[in-house]
């Protein structure tokens, strides 16, 4: 069985991913109550296995694997009432992300449809393309995220950037509160790529990336040149940790990545297995 902890009683479990948050900042943001998750442990006054759901289709786990009990239930709460309530989202995938070595062959037996992939994490260190803004092309624009921006015709008709917004941080004025963002447009008329801080710290000095480019506009070096705006007011802003996550065989995401001044850190393990 399992039982899920109140926010303030998260310092329980919290030491347990002091490792775990140098590398993913999902875990910091659920933490200090600026990402949507839940927190089941085993036992609410020592616990020894917890399972962390981050937003709407990312899990973890760390602590004592072989606790069969506490597996069970948390595979019944999964396909129970997790699944059955994310089946609107875009994607019907969901992923284990393992950093504890103990649960790479425990997975499996648990979700035994799971494949296994390897991740790479980026860490941004220097602009290198800090002239982005000459090199835009004609008709191009780049816009931060804002509560004019967001009235744009073209942004507001745009599904996925409200979705993702919606999904992060639940409402409108709670992004434009603590989020931070950047699009590219074309005659002011189409969205040509977007990113979205994903995860941010309290003391704002820590964020991760996501970008997005619409299929007919990459392979155009557009990419680079919007995270490169990006980037800028980062460092302007005085974040001083920027952190990049990709598939191992996603190469054009390593490529924009690195061109822009990103460096690997190091790889990790994930499970993905399908909502069903």
């Amino acid at each position: 069985m399992f039982a899920e902890l109140t926010p303030e009683n998260y310092r329980k479990v919290r030491k347990m991913f002091s490792s775990i948050e140098e590398i993913d900042l999902s875990v910091t943001s659920v933490f200090e109550n600026n990402y949507q998750g839940r927190i089941l442990v085993d036992n609410l006054d020592n616990p020894s296995s917890t399972f962390l759901n981050l937003g709407h289709r990312t899990f973890m786990f760390v602590g004592e694997e072989t606790n069969i009990d506490f597996n069970l239930s948390i595979i019944e709460e999964i396909n129970r009432n997790i699944i059955p309530t994310r089946m609107s989202h875009f994607v019907n995938k969901f992923f284990f992300i393992i950093f504890d070595k103990n649960w790479l062959e425990t997975i499996p037996r648990l979700f035994p449809e799971s494949i296994l992939e390897t991740r790479k994490h980026y860490v941004f260190d220097k602009l290198k393309i800090p002239n982005w803004q000459k090199l835009i092309p004609e008709s191009y624009f780049v816009h931060q995220i804002d509560k004019d921006t967001l009235q744009k015709e073209a942004v507001k008709k745009h599904m996925m950037i409200n979705k993702w917004i919606t999904d992060l941080y639940g409402t409108y004025d709670s992004f434009l509160e603590r989020g931070l963002g950047f699009f590219m447009i074309y005659k002011d008329e189409e969205i040509v790529s977007y990113n979205i801080i994903n995860y941010v710290n309290d003391k704002r000095d820590r964020i991760e990336l996501g970008i997005i480019t619409e299929e007919k506009f990459q392979g155009k070096g557009l990419t680079k040149l919007l995270v490169s705006a990006t980037l800028e007011h980062c460092v302007n802003e005085g974040i001083k940790k920027i952190g990049w996550h990709t598939n191992v065989k996603n190469i054009a995401s390593q490529k924009t990545a690195e061109s822009v001044g990103f460096t690997h850190e190091r790889d990790y393990i994930i499970y993905i297995g399908k909502f069903i």
